[in-house]
This record gives C-alpha cells, sequence and structure tokens, in this order.
C-alpha cells in the first residue's frame, strides 16, 4: 500500500505535547461548517506544525509541515481558519497532553491508507479520516467501518523501520 507522504513528519511529533488544533473550514453564510473540514493543523511543543489533508483521489489521507492557507472563493464561500476545538468538544481534552503513538489506518477496499490514528496520554485517542472530499474527526472508528474497509493499524515506528 502506497503512503503518499512523509512518514517523519508523523516520527517527530511522537513524545510532544499538543498546544493548538486549528482547521479549513467552507464557510458560506455566518457561520464556517464545522462539518466540513478541508485540513486540520496539529501545533506541537517546538516544532513546526503538523498539517492533515485529502489526497488527490478522493480516498486516501495526507500530511506534510505546511500552513493553512485560507481561500476566497468568491460568490462561492471561502476556506476559513478556525479552532477546531471551538466546534469539536473532545479535542479541547487533547491539548497539552503528550502523543505517544500514530497509526496508519489502511482500506483494503480503496488500497490506501485513509485514516491516522493518534493516541494521546491518558489513552486519548482521536482518528482523523478521509471521508470523500472532507475530512472526519472521531474518538475511535466503528466496528463496521474497520470490518467493512477490511482495515489494519500500522504503527508508524514500526513502519518506518520496514521502509
Amino acid at each position: 500500500m502506497k503512503i503518499h507522504s512523509d512518514l517523519k513528519y508523523l516520527l517527530i511529533i511522537i513524545g510532544k505535547k499538543l498546544n493548538k488544533t486549528s482547521s479549513l473550514n467552507y464557510y458560506c453564510d455566518e457561520e464556517p461548517n464545522s462539518f466540513s473540514i478541508q485540513e486540520i493543523q496539529l501545533e506541537f511543543d517546538g516544532l513546526k506544525s503538523l498539517r492533515i489533508f485529502c489526497g488527490t483521489d478522493g480516498s486516501s489521507i495526507c500530511w506534510d509541515n505546511g500552513d493553512l492557507k485560507p481561500i476566497n472563493m468568491g460568490e462561492y464561500g471561502k476556506v476559513v481558519i478556525s479552532s477546531l476545538s471551538k466546534y469539536h468538544e473532545e479535542l479541547k481534552n487533547l491539548v497539552d497532553k503528550k502523543l505517544e503513538k500514530v497509526y496508519l489506518v489502511t482500506s483494503e477496499i480503496e488500497k490506501c491508507i485513509f485514516a491516522i490514528k493518534f493516541v494521546f496520554s491518558y489513552n486519548f485517542e482521536l482518528v482523523v479520516a478521509n471521508v470523500g472530499d472532507d475530512l472526519k474527526l472521531q474518538k475511535k472508528l466503528t466496528p463496521e467501518i474497520i470490518k467493512e474497509e477490511k482495515s489494519l493499524f500500522l504503527d508508524i515506528q514500526e513502519t518506518s523501520h520496514r521502509q
């Protein structure tokens, strides 16, 4: 299964505390659409942040250390930077927690990495998954999705030694 992004960006954040979470959200009227997340940025102690976004194939998930950039699409609305924890209560518990493990989640059906699972201190978990053209945040993947996608969880520390 091809990994579209460099594992080093995930490896360097292990052991670091999460400081801030932001996202790019589609904005049409008064408020950003908190369910239409285009990109996510996780900022860790002493490091450039991790940016997570959907792959161009519509199924895979990608990451790098780039910055979020708002986009004005004129009459079609805009994509704005928002605080993730403002709209996603579970993220408030993750700020100031140390990241202990990162897993890549595979989809045998789509033949790609479609999600990243982050495990923080005190067993707080966050899964960021590509669901079409948007990212979805969850505490855990449901057993139904794992079975339907024929998913495996690949520990990135073990995966990086094999490459």
